[in-house]
C-alpha cells in the first residue's frame, strides 16, 4: 500500500511541474495590473471521484486600498479527485484591466487548470480566468496549503459571489 502511494505522488508530482510551466506561459499572455491579492479558506473533503466541490470563503484588499471585499462560493475540480484534504488555504495575484478594482467586481465564474498533491503536508496550483466580462485574472499561480492525502488534477471552477 506504502508504494503504490509512492508511486501515485511520484506521478502527480511530474503531472504538477509540467502545469506549473504552461500557467506561467498563460499567465504571460494576459494583459493587466496586479490589482490586488485574494485569499481563500476552503473547507475539508474525501474524495473518490473524477468531481469534486468546496465550500470557499475569500478576501480582498485591492492594491492602495484599506477597505476588504469578502466573497462566497464553491470550487469545483473536473478530473481525478481522490483521497481526503482538511481545510486549506488559497492565495493568489488578482490581474484585473485596472488596478481600482470596486467592490463586488470579482463576482462570477472562474476556470482553468488545477492541480494538487498532498502527502501529510501539500501544496497545489490553478490558473483561473473568469469574473466581469471574462477580464479578470487569478495567476500567475494561485498557491493552496492543505493537509491530507490526496491526488487531484484537471479543470477548476470557481464560483464567487460578493457577500
Amino acid at each position: 500500500m506504502f508504494r503504490s502511494l509512492k508511486n501515485i505522488i511520484a506521478i502527480a508530482a511530474v503531472w504538477l511541474a509540467g502545469v506549473v510551466p504552461l500557467a506561467s506561459v498563460a499567465g504571460a499572455a494576459e494583459s493587466g495590473v496586479k490589482a490586488g491579492y485574494l485569499k481563500c479558506d476552503f473547507a475539508g473533503n474525501m474524495s473518490f471521484a473524477f468531481r469534486s466541490s468546496r465550500d470557499i470563503t475569500c478576501l480582498i484588499e485591492p492594491n492602495g486600498s484599506t477597505r476588504t471585499d469578502g466573497y462566497k462560493g464553491t470550487i469545483k475540480k473536473l478530473g481525478v479527485d481522490i483521497g481526503y484534504e482538511a481545510a486549506g488555504v488559497m492565495i493568489g495575484a488578482v490581474i484585473a484591466p485596472t488596478s481600482d478594482v470596486g467592490p463586488g467586481a470579482l463576482a462570477g465564474d472562474y476556470a482553468g487548470v488545477t492541480a494538487d498533491i498532498a502527502a501529510g503536508m501539500g501544496l497545489g496550483a490553478n490558473v483561473l480566468v473568469g469574473g466581469s466580462q471574462k477580464s479578470i485574472t487569478l495567476q500567475p499561480l494561485s498557491v493552496e496549503g492543505m493537509q491530507g492525502l490526496n491526488v487531484a488534477g484537471g479543470i477548476g471552477v470557481l464560483n464567487l459571489f460578493a457577500q
